[in-house]
């Protein structure tokens, strides 16, 4: 749906239970070329980080906002991601772990959105290990009163 386009803003939170660690990214929410939600690989340590494909007149996943420590492992955690069209802010249990300065126009492709996976076909093993609910995709920024609101509701 054109609804979960990235436009000139765009918010993605969930509640998450992760496994433990894993050599793939495990991804939380995508939408292909537009935006992904992910627990990084092991390799790159492990955080949750939030990519808005943005730019003009090139388009890069890069810079990525990332948490400042991993999930932990079978513990319940909301993550929200943030773009406001300058900003990519990232929370963790309804508190800011980073942002970053981030402009550009929005990718957008008529892929669907993909909860726990990536639309590539040749992204063999990044399927989410754990659990995910309540996902939440908002054609806006929230503010981090609404992200530590949300969280304080809880859903778990």
């Amino acid at each position: 749906s054109p609804s979960l386009n990235l436009g000139m803003a765009i918010s993605v939170e969930a509640w998450i239970l992760p496994g433990g660690s894993c050599e793939q990214s495990r991804v939380i929410v995508s939408k292909n070329d537009e935006y992904a939600l992910r627990i990084d690989k092991a390799p790159e340590g492990g955080r949750i980080s939030f990519f808005p494909h943005i730019g003009s007149p090139a388009v890069s996943w890069e810079p990525r906002v990332s948490s400042k420590e991993p999930p932990t492992p079978n513990q319940w955690h909301h993550v929200a991601a943030v773009w406001d069209g300058q900003t990519e802010r990232l929370y963790l249990d309804g508190k800011l772990e980073a942002e970053k300065g981030r402009t550009g126009k929005p990718n957008p492709n008529p892929y669907p959105v993909m909860i726990g996976n990536w639309e590539y076909p040749s992204c063999h093993g990044t399927c989410f290990g754990g659990v995910i609910d309540e996902v939440r995709i908002w054609r806006r920024a929230l503010s981090e009163a609404e992200v530590a609101r949300h969280f304080r509701e809880g859903g778990r």
